[in-house]
């Protein structure tokens, strides 16, 4: 595993999505994410949606039953981003 994708920031109830780069190794038997929010997922591409602001550092570990477990760490962080209002018409304001 060489590293993993994802953005820096996001908002609040926005999707992130994040993508696992493999090494010339292949793949790992099973994959981890943990998301620093007391989530996790087993998918090889998760994706994720924060409900609440703050900083949040995403691990990825890697398991082969014949090779150590490697881990990954990488930190994001989550903001209130305030929607725009509009009305019945479709106008910003």
């Amino acid at each position: 595993m060489n590293n993993f994708l994802v953005a820096k920031t996001g908002c609040v109830n926005d999707t992130f999505r994040i993508f696992e780069q493999f090494d010339l190794a292949g793949k790992p038997d099973q994959i981890n994410w943990d998301f620093g929010d007391g989530t996790s997922s087993n998918s090889l591409n998760p994706s994720k949606i924060y409900k609440t602001a703050g900083n949040y550092n995403i691990t990825v570990t890697a398991i082969n039953k014949n090779c150590p477990n490697v881990s990954l760490s990488k930190p994001v962080t989550i903001e209130f981003c305030p929607q725009g209002l509009f009305d019945n018409h479709g106008n910003n304001y």
